[in-house]
């Protein structure tokens, strides 16, 4: 996720950056380790409702493993 994430940072000026934020976000909270990664990339999600959609996503995924942090 990491390395994903890294290229994603040079990479803002292409147009499906929002669609890659989508993905990145959705599975990167599927692990405690990248939970941070999931949240940061949330604000490159411009349309709202993909945003909010997202980040319900993102927050069910990571009740599952941690239910006292989400």
């Amino acid at each position: 996720f990491q390395i994903a994430n890294e290229w994603l940072n040079q990479h803002t000026q292409w147009d499906d950056v929002e669609l890659a934020a989508v993905k990145i976000a959705t599975i990167a909270a599927s692990s405690n380790d990248s939970i941070e990664i999931a949240l940061q990339w949330l604000p490159f999600i411009k349309t709202s409702t993909l945003q909010n959609e997202t980040q319900q996503r993102v927050i069910k995924r990571w009740y599952r493993y941690d239910q006292q942090s989400a």
